[in-house]
């Protein structure tokens, strides 16, 4: 009897633990797949809307399924430079949190992302992330842009031909 209770435990984590930032799967309509070009193009949007209506009409309208941010495994997060997630398309729930003071992946993911913005301005960053259509791992590319304080990204899960 033990050891099932240890195996529904076990389970419960996953392979990302509790606080997870990638701990919930959202319900999508469709899991369409994106591509790097659609990805920045959805990017640069983004950036343009958060400068233009501003942070907290910004995120509400990243997270809104009918705001024109969100389709499938494409999706919009922001990050301000202490590693705090704002908005996640994706996995909203993780909003609020410091990934920057998460294990891996989120930690080298997180300061990746941050490190293209603060350098660059803009540019790409390839990583490990759960697609929140599949609820596995898998490798993604996103395209992150500066904005005030703040860095807007989008990103494409990689498979072949992408």
């Amino acid at each position: 009897m033990r050891w099932i209770a240890l195996v529904l435990a076990l389970y419960a984590l996953g392979p990302f633990g509790p606080a997870s930032a990638q701990d919930e799967r959202p319900n999508r309509r469709s899991c369409a797949q994106a591509t790097r070009p659609v990805a920045q193009a959805l990017a640069e949007r983004a950036a343009q809307h958060l400068a233009k209506v501003g942070r907290e009409q910004a995120i509400k309208d990243f997270h809104d399924p009918a705001g024109g941010f969100l389709d499938g495994d494409l999706y919009v997060f922001v990050f301000d430079f202490e590693g705090v997630l704002h908005a996640s398309g994706g996995f909203p729930n993780a909003t609020g949190r410091n990934l920057l003071q998460h294990g891996e992946p989120a930690f080298t993911n997180t300061s990746g992302i941050l490190r293209v913005a603060k350098e660059q301005g803009k540019g790409w960053f390839e990583y490990q992330w759960r697609n929140p259509c599949t609820g596995r791992p898998g490798l993604k590319i996103s395209y992150v842009i500066k904005v005030g304080d703040l860095v807007v990204g989008v990103g494409a899960y990689l498979r072949e031909g992408v």
